[in-house]
């Protein structure tokens, strides 16, 4: 039983552990600090760990992985959000600027 109470707490601790993460992107509409390659391989990995659950069959491993999933499912869409909408600014603060050196 105490095992059980580990595998809980493991749980727990993983469906919270970007949490933060995602509230402070939110708030502040900022991904620039936030390695993509780290969201994709975390995706994979995430991947092989449902197929290995579901493979050998263990049902607390497929379920546990789904709060980290939706955590790590989650941040790459705010990096794709964000980070479009800092191109598209970067984008236009160029022209802007290439506009006004022309100008002068």
């Amino acid at each position: 039983m105490s095992y059980e109470i580990i595998g809980y707490g493991a749980i727990t601790i993983g469906a919270i552990s970007l949490t933060p993460q995602i509230f402070q992107t939110i708030k502040t509409k900022k991904v620039r600090d936030i390695n993509i390659y780290f969201l994709i391989i975390s995706i994979i990995s995430d991947f092989f760990y449902f197929l290995y659950s579901i493979l050998s069959k263990n049902d607390f491993m497929f379920y546990s992985m789904f709060p980290p999933v939706l955590s790590h499912v989650t941040m790459l869409f705010l990096w794709f959000l964000y980070n479009k909408n800092n191109i598209e600014n970067n984008i236009e603060n160029n022209i802007e600027n290439n506009i006004e050196i022309i100008i002068i």
